[in-house]
């Protein structure tokens, strides 16, 4: 009997932090790979606060590629992208299921991010010819540069594998803020499609994150 009892209480204790064992593990890093079809990487740092249904999380984008846009002629041209972001989230978990194998949130944050565009254009160079100034057409580098403000709310599912590895799903709708700066009036466009860099007003957000547990 007290053999038996040893070996069931061994069992619970097993399992009980195989399945329970994320709520003392705090901190998460996940990746976003579909950021790398805008070309962007998107790293995701997750802690979790002293209440265990609730985290914070740090989103941080770096941006550097070849990305195209379109002229009032359909046509669409190589342009170099650079830029950066960041985002603050909270996050609740408002259900714990499977026996703590899944996450239901809801989360709420901000961010910003800028983006530098570069391409071939055209600009105007003064020089002198017989004692007068003026101006001749020459091929410049021109600039698109956007600021972007952004609210951020969401819901999302986060599914472990095990103790380490998860995936979270996610899906709501940005407020986008945009400034823009360029060199060269309506050189470029990026702002007509909700995915572009310079889009504005409310636009869908979903994903896929694939992360780890640190510790």
């Amino acid at each position: 009997m007290r053999k038996s009892f040893l070996i069931a209480t061994t069992l619970f204790v097993i399992s009980g932090h195989s399945i329970y064992a994320q709520d003392s593990l705090r901190n998460s890093l996940a990746l976003v790979p579909q950021y790398l079809f805008v070309q962007g990487f998107r790293l995701d740092y997750e802690r979790k606060l002293l209440n265990p249904k609730n985290t914070i999380i740090v989103v941080s984008y770096f941006y550097k590629g070849i990305t195209s846009d379109s002229n009032i002629l359909g046509e669409f041209r190589d342009d170099h992208l650079t830029g950066y972001g960041l985002e603050l989230h909270f996050n609740h978990i408002i259900i714990n299921d499977f026996n703590g194998r899944a996450d239901y949130y809801v989360s709420a944050g901000t961010g910003f991010k800028h983006y530098k565009i570069t391409y071939d254009g055209f600009g105007w160079e003064p020089y002198i010819e017989n004692g007068l100034q003026l101006l001749r057409q020459v091929e410049v580098e021109q600039y698109l540069k956007i600021n972007r403000f952004e609210l951020i709310f969401l819901m999302g599912d986060k599914h472990y594998f095990n103790e380490r590895i998860f995936i979270d799903m996610y899906l709501g709708v940005a407020i986008l803020f945009p400034s823009f700066n360029e060199s060269q009036k309506n050189g470029r466009d990026y702002r007509s499609r909700f995915i572009d860099y310079g889009s504005e007003g409310v636009s869908l957000r979903l994903g896929l994150k694939i992360g780890a547990i640190l510790n």
